[in-house]
């Protein structure tokens, strides 16, 4: 039976079990039809089983850099929803730690040299907590205010399911745009880490990507606003770590994709930028996993469109 049978079959026979409530968590759960959930237990023993597991214990994350412009922010929507909360302070220079010791005693800080690699900082934290599961935030991030206790219930459900997965909250950005792939949540049981210097995720061991289950856990985030922050030094810094990830992965479709949208921020020529995207659409053609794929047709129909090459906006 598939996560989304059951949720169906719950919501007929025990809509009011703590089960089905939590299921409810997942958005847009009609589209799990392919995780197959494998029961030795009648029905209504499942639903008992559950309502007497216990909830995984979750450690928060946060790498952060001269974040004192919004880390008390982050740090006050989230200090009651986890067991523990570790920071990597890669040396800042203004007044974070000062606002994270007055304001947060409880929550635990190291610090690591910046290495110009956003996995290594992630994977380097995951050493320092002490909880089998753990969720990422950025600094720039914060909690909306009905999460309360989600997270926990969330864990459980997937934990008692036993589903191999990344759990993903609903990031809204300034500008409105929601984004719902954003993989910040998972068991450290599952033998998983980050990958990738810059827009990195988190994938098994053995290189293959995780499923991805999106949670209704509303997240803000204003990291890109640029009256804010300097997008432009921000894009240059990620414009030099996505060429190296070309340069070490060079037949993954992923990285071409971000260049050339980097690129395209840069206000780079466009032509150029269209030719990034054909080697990354190119790439596609051999790979099973088609993440990025639709992003990098509708930069290059976007890119098509401002040439008024009409022909091969059309074409694609």
């Amino acid at each position: 039976m598939s996560l989304y049978e059951f949720y169906q079959l719950l919501k007929e026979k025990n809509p009011n079990s703590q089960l089905f409530q939590d299921m409810c968590l997942i958005h847009d759960i009609h589209r799990y039809y392919y995780i197959d959930l494998n029961f030795e237990n009648e029905f209504n023993n499942i639903i008992d089983l559950y309502e007497k597991s216990d909830f995984p214990s979750i450690s928060c994350g946060i790498i952060t850099y001269n974040e004192e412009r919004c880390i008390h922010r982050c740090l006050d929507s989230i200090i009651n929803e986890f067991s523990e909360i570790v920071v990597l302070d890669s040396m800042s220079n203004d007044k974070t730690v000062d606002i994270i010791r007055e304001n947060f005693p409880q929550v635990k800080v190291i610090y690591e040299s910046w290495k110009n690699d956003f996995s290594y900082q992630r994977n380097k934290l995951i050493n320092y907590v002490t909880n089998d599961w753990i969720y990422f935030i950025d600094a720039d991030n914060y909690f909306g205010k009905n999460n309360t206790s989600k997270f926990k219930r969330i864990a459980r459900l997937i934990e008692f399911f036993n589903i191999k997965c990344v759990i993903s909250p609903i990031i809204h950005e300034y500008t409105g745009d929601i984004y719902t792939d954003t993989r910040r949540m998972f068991s450290l049981n599952q033998n998983i880490s980050f990958n990738g210097k810059v827009h990195e995720e988190p994938i098994f061991d053995g290189g293959e990507i995780p499923d991805n289950i999106t949670v209704k856990v509303d997240v803000y985030h204003d990291g890109y606003d640029p009256d804010i922050v300097d997008m432009v030094a921000k894009n240059e810094r990620n414009l030099v770590l996505t060429k190296e990830m070309i340069q070490l992965e060079p037949g993954n479709p992923k990285w071409l994709f971000f260049y050339a949208r980097e690129l395209n921020q840069a206000k780079s020529d466009k032509r150029l930028v269209e030719s990034v995207l054909l080697s990354a659409i190119d790439l596609y053609k051999f790979k099973s996993d088609k993440r990025f794929l639709m992003e990098s047709l509708s930069l290059l129909c976007k890119i098509y469109f401002e040439l008024k090459d009409f022909k091969s906006l059309i074409k694609y």
